[in-house]
């Protein structure tokens, strides 16, 4: 789950993951001691789904409600468990809030978050995407991406979510929660199934990140 604030630019999970130092991301070996300290605080291995989410479910509710702003916020909304857990808890806590999604027609992404927006009564607002206006979003976010970052993925990502900042804009909105990373931590990709050693390319990936 990360926490922005789109017009300062401040990202508050790397600062309290310790990524963001003096207004600068650490070395990648001050991430390494980071991640190293991060596993040696691990006191038992969780085996069982029930285990498992009673061990995240307090931390999460914690980390979701004490970074509540005071206003309007949006969540960047495909469906999923992760933007869903969010919006459901911010629905019972009575905040005030809109969920915002885009993609391109038929997308999973707009059929689960119309689905579950309309289920859950949550204020959703979506927008289809056309090839040009892809087209257009990857234009906008290779100018942002330094060089090294330029990849199909990135792009992909970063269309998304700067096509959904478009849409809070709209609204005066500048605050808003997500869920990405957290199948990198969780190990939630396939690639996570088939691995061999599933700690080392969970490591190796928020490492990366």
């Amino acid at each position: 789950m990360f926490y922005i604030k789109v017009r300062n630019k401040k990202i508050k999970m790397a600062k309290l993951a310790g990524l963001i130092k003096n207004s600068k991301l650490v070395s990648s070996s001050e991430w390494s001691n980071y991640i190293d300290l991060l596993k040696k605080e691990v006191k038992e291995n969780i085996t069982d789904e029930i285990s498992a989410i009673e061990a995240i479910k307090e931390p999460f509710l914690e980390a979701v409600k004490k970074r509540y702003p005071k206003k309007r916020y949006g969540i960047f909304f495909s469906g999923g468990v992760d933007s869903t857990s969010i919006a459901y808890l911010s629905k019972l806590d009575k905040q005030d809030f809109i969920c915002y999604t885009v993609g391109i027609e038929g997308s999973e992404d707009i059929v689960y978050s119309t689905r579950i927006a309309s289920e859950y009564g949550l204020v959703h607002k979506k927008k289809i995407l056309s090839i040009k206006d892809m087209e257009l979003l990857f234009e906008r976010i290779a100018k942002i991406l330094p060089k090294k970052d330029l990849n199909v993925v990135n792009l992909g990502v970063g269309a998304v979510e700067l096509a959904a900042l478009d849409l809070a804009k709209e609204d005066n909105i500048d605050t808003l929660f997500g869920g990405l990373g957290s199948e990198e931590i969780f190990a939630g990709y396939q690639r996570h199934e088939k691995s061999i050693n599933i700690n080392e390319i969970v490591t190796v990936k928020i490492i990366a990140i």
